[in-house]
C-alpha cells in the first residue's frame, strides 16, 4: 500500500546541517537566538540555555552574558525572578558578542537577583 504515512512523533538526538558536520543555522528565523539565566552570584543556570557560552557577575548588580555565536543587532528582552520590587535595565543590548543586564529594585538601587535574558535577532 503506497502513499504518505502521517507522523505522530519525530524524535532525534541531533539535527545536523546538510553536510552532517554540525548543527543547523537559524539564520533569518524568528526563533530566539539566545536565552539563559544566572543566579544572584552570576553563575549560569545550565539546565536551559541557548547560545550562551559563559556568564559573569560584573559587580554592582550587573551580569554579563557572553554569546557562543555572535549576533547582528540583537533585540534583547530580560526578566528577573518574580518580584514586584525588582526592575531590570539592559545595557549594551546591541553588542554582537555579549549583553549585560543591570538589576535594580523599586527604588532603582542595585540588588543581586536571579535573572534571565532572551535575545532575538540575526546570528552573525
Amino acid at each position: 500500500m503506497g502513499g504518505i504515512c502521517p507522523l505522530s512523533d519525530i524524535r532525534a538526538n541531533t539535527i545536523s546541517n546538510a553536510a552532517g558536520t554540525g548543527p543547523i543555522d537559524l539564520h533569518k528565523q524568528s526563533a530566539a537566538k539566545a536565552y539563559g539565566g544566572v543566579d544572584a552570584a552570576g553563575a549560569i543556570q545550565t539546565a536551559d540555555t541557548l547560545n550562551i557560552s559563559s556568564t559573569s557577575d560584573e559587580g554592582g548588580s550587573v551580569y554579563k552574558y557572553n554569546f557562543t555565536s555572535s549576533m547582528n543587532n540583537p533585540s534583547t528582552f530580560s526578566a528577573a525572578s518574580v518580584s514586584t520590587s525588582v526592575r531590570i535595565a539592559i545595557v549594551n543590548g546591541r553588542n554582537s558578542a555579549y549583553v549585560t543586564v543591570k538589576i535594580r529594585n523599586g527604588s532603582f538601587s542595585p540588588v543581586d537577583q536571579t535573572n534571565m535574558i532572551t535575545a532575538h535577532g540575526e546570528l552573525a
